[in-house]
């Protein structure tokens, strides 16, 4: 009963904390640094509503943490974007395709001091892309990419809105897009991948944009 009661008493306390760590976050540093680790008068109230804030962050049952591995996990509102994203390509002179999202999280207790280079390295090894050929960008750099707007699919602005709501907290994202050989044309081949450090989704993006020379 004690533990309930501090949880109902500290709501609005949960959700600052929230906030404090997605900030914390969203500027580059770890779960390591963020999460608070000392015995302060914060930290009984935070253990108590953590698991509602983000339990890959502060499981205390946790007896040690574990080397990074991403989850496969069913995302059919993506895979329906996808799917709106290439029915809706074919405007005149032009076409693309989304592939099937990939999308992943993080299991509790995974180790804390993990990076946005360790997520890529493992998401990107399959691909043989080097995370080094892309590049960290923001929501707002994103908002003219063939993926999210309409030039190339009216389907774009369906994608964007089903990764936004996919999870919570501030992202950290990565793209690369590069230009592949093609004869009388210009193609594109784009990957675009999504972090959300406060609950451990990860999300892959990978499809292909091109027109007519």
């Amino acid at each position: 009963m004690l533990l309930l009661a501090t949880i109902a008493s500290a709501h609005a306390t949960c959700g600052t904390l929230a906030r404090d760590l997605d900030a914390c976050l969203s500027g580059g540093d770890t779960l390591a640094t963020c999460a608070p680790t000392s015995p302060d008068p914060v930290w009984p109230v935070y253990e108590a509503c953590c698991t509602r804030v983000s339990a890959r962050a502060c499981d205390a049952t946790c007896a040690s943490t574990a080397p990074l591995a991403l989850n496969p996990v069913a995302s059919p509102d993506l895979a329906l974007a996808a799917d709106a994203y290439s029915a809706g390509c074919g405007q005149v002179g032009t076409w693309c395709s989304m592939q099937a999202p990939q999308a992943s999280r993080m299991a509790p207790c995974t180790d804390l001091d993990v990076a946005m280079s360790d997520v890529l390295d493992m998401v990107l090894a399959p691909l043989r892309i080097d995370p080094a050929w892309g590049s960290l960008v923001t929501p707002a750099d994103l908002a003219g990419h063939p993926f999210f707007g309409t030039s190339y699919s009216s389907g774009g602005p369906g994608v964007e809105a089903a990764l936004r709501s996919w999870s919570r907290g501030t992202p950290l994202i990565w793209e690369l897009t590069q230009e592949v050989p093609c004869h009388n044309c210009t193609d594109f081949s784009s990957q675009v991948v999504v972090w959300w450090p406060l609950t451990g989704d990860v999300v892959l993006l990978d499809g292909t944009f091109g027109y007519d020379s």
